[in-house]
């Protein structure tokens, strides 16, 4: 006797489809592109020599030896970015970078999970989108707020955007190991 067909198997075959996957795929590349060369190097060269966006960075310790973000250091950011390089994080963040952490990579992770792995594994994919829309909506709080301070997103912005490498760690990890280990086939769409 044939097994129902539920609808999660359904919602992973669509989003396992080439085009979602290719398509999000592509997206996903030119949205990296675009901040990796034009955005955030754009924001980086109002701060001093090193400096980076609070979004490149975790709330205990970040690449390059820089420190991890807190209420202060997101301060002293503020003041060297000047009004203008305020006025275009908050531009950056509550639109280009919305879009990509709302939209983008949440359908391009869960698009490869589903491709990848069986079950619903896939919807791992989202909780790098999620966290990530979480860290932009706390920084832009503290950036609305400045020069006052704004307890709240200065308290949970920096674990939003550990979550979100986190996130993203774990994400990885099960790409990567569906890569070695998961033999299986991805399902055809019906």
């Amino acid at each position: 006797m044939p097994q129902p067909f539920r609808s999660s198997d359904r919602l992973r075959a669509y989003l396992a489809h080439p085009l979602v996957f290719y398509g999000s795929g592509a997206t996903f590349v030119l949205f990296q592109v675009h901040f990796f060369t034009d955005a955030i190097p754009a924001l980086n060269t109002r701060l001093s020599a090193g400096g980076t966006i609070l979004d490149m960075r975790m709330p205990f310790v970040s690449g390059a030896g820089l420190p991890g973000w807190d209420g202060t250091l997101a301060h002293q950011l503020l003041s060297e970015l000047g009004s203008a390089g305020r006025a275009d994080y908050h531009r950056f963040l509550t639109t280009t970078d919305m879009a990509f952490a709302a939209f983008v990579s949440p359908i391009f992770f869960i698009s490869v999970l589903a491709r990848a792995w069986s079950g619903r594994v896939f919807v791992m994919g989202a909780s790098v989108g999620v966290f990530d829309v979480l860290e932009n909506l706390t920084v832009a709080e503290i950036l609305k707020s400045y020069p006052a301070r704004s307890v709240l997103a200065e308290t949970w912005g920096p674990w939003f955007s550990f979550g979100k490498f986190l996130a993203l760690a774990l994400v990885i990890t099960a790409i990567v190991s569906a890569a070695f280990w998961n033999r299986r086939p991805c399902p055809k769409r019906t």
